[in-house]
C-alpha cells in the first residue's frame, strides 16, 4: 500500500486500518512518501496490471481517469450500517481476494 507523507491524516487512518483489518498479516505493507510518489505508484500498477491498494480521497484527480474500487468504504458500511462484525467482514473480504488471487503473499 502506497501512501503519502507520514503526518497526513489519511496516512494515520491507513496505518490504523492496516492493523484493524489484519492486512499486515496477509502480506500488505504500507509505505509513505510524497503525494506524487503515491500517484505514480498507482498509475504504474495500472500499467503493469498489478493489484495495488492506495489510500485516496475525493475529490482527487485519479478518480477522474480511472475506475477505482473503494474497499474501505464498503467494509465500513457493512460494519457501521449492516451490523456485521469487523472480523466477519474482514475474513469475507480477505477470502474473496485470495480466491481471486488478489492478496499478496
Amino acid at each position: 500500500m502506497q501512501g503519502i507523507n507520514p503526518g497526513a491524516g489519511i496516512t494515520r487512518f491507513s496505518i490504523k486500518m492496516m492493523d484493524e483489518y489484519s492486512l499486515n498479516d496477509v502480506g500488505y505493507k504500507f509505505y509513505t512518501s510524497s503525494e506524487e510518489d503515491c500517484f505514480n505508484a498507482f498509475e504504474q500498477a495500472v500499467v503493469n496490471k498489478e493489484w495495488v491498494v492506495v489510500p485516496l480521497w475525493k475529490p482527487q484527480f485519479l478518480h477522474h481517469q480511472y475506475t477505482i474500487r473503494e474497499i474501505v468504504a464498503a467494509l465500513d458500511y457493512q460494519v457501521s450500517r449492516e451490523g456485521k462484525s469487523l472480523d466477519e467482514v474482514t475474513k469475507t473480504w480477505l477470502t474473496e481476494q485470495k480466491n481471486n488471487n488478489l492478496v499478496l503473499s
